[in-house]
């Protein structure tokens, strides 16, 4: 099945895994989830954004690579014979930043042996999701850092405070160049009902707003929601509920002080009252 272009694989494969759990007499399987690389276009146009150099006119774009490389299993690099071999390494390099378990095919005219994609093997969603920096440093849950055998390293940071948003996005012009990938969700003090998405890479960042947080629901509908699901109020805190600042931050040669200390000074005042159950 060949996905669109803009769709995000971990979506299609937890759909597509679901479906057969509800059909398991269903005469299909999951193999592998393949990302077809464009060796020449990452070169020539991404090449700096996914080594944390330059900029693109749409961060957006950047983002959806970084995941679509992320989850998979399998890498196929094609148009390969577009490159020098210095290229090409160049290009291998930049991919192992950010994936560093899956497998990487050179090709042509995307000519890649069958068995390599479709091999009988059924594919393992919870290693493939597990085995990115970002999930393994959210399974550590706590500020050390973690460096991997390419160098790269990446940490958690997490506080239930939220932020001032001028003096965030002051932090974000002045962003590290060292840092290649940052994901997670942010609280501002001057909209506490709502989650934000927080996503960098390279040099392109952006700000998304996400539904509300669940302190900010209505009462009657928040007492509704935990009778349902009493798992929800697991993490709460009584001062934020379950506003929380959680970012990961990946990167290479960085200076993890200087970044808490960039992120400390983000922090506003706390806001009372939000939480206590």
């Amino acid at each position: 099945m060949e996905a669109s272009g803009i769709s995000e694989p971990s979506s299609i494969a937890a759909a597509f895994l679901g479906w057969l759990r509800e059909n398991p007499k269903a005469k299909v399987y999951l193999s592998s989830v393949t990302t077809v690389v464009d060796a020449d276009r990452i070169y020539r146009e991404f090449l700096s954004n996914l080594s944390a150099g330059g900029e693109t006119e749409d961060g957006d774009v950047i983002n959806l690579i970084m995941d679509q490389i992320v989850f998979c299993d399998l890498i196929v690099l094609n148009k390969t014979d577009l490159l020098t071999e210095a290229q090409r390494q160049e290009v291998r390099q930049a991919l192992r930043e950010i994936q560093q378990r899956a497998e990487i095919i050179d090709s042509v005219q995307g000519e890649v042996p069958f068995e390599k994609i479709v091999h009988g093997r059924p594919f393992d969603y919870d290693t493939v999701a597990d085995s990115s920096v970002m999930q393994r440093t959210l399974d550590a849950g706590n500020r050390e850092a973690c460096t991997d055998e390419y160098g790269i390293s990446s940490f958690l940071y997490e506080d239930r405070r939220p932020l001032n948003r001028e003096r965030f996005l002051q932090f974000v012009e002045d962003y590290p160049a060292e840092l290649i990938r940052t994901k997670g969700y942010l609280c501002f003090s001057d909209d506490p009902a709502h989650a934000q998405l927080f996503e960098q890479a390279g040099r392109n960042t952006s700000i998304t707003e996400m539904p509300e947080w669940m302190c900010a629901v209505p009462k009657e509908e928040l007492d509704s929601l935990v009778r349902e699901f009493p798992d929800l109020t697991d993490d709460w805190d009584e001062t934020y509920g379950d506003r929380v600042v959680q970012l990961v931050f990946i990167g290479k040669g960085y200076r993890q002080d200087e970044i808490l200390a960039a992120m400390g000074q983000c922090i506003d005042a706390p806001e009372p009252g939000c939480g206590n159950r």
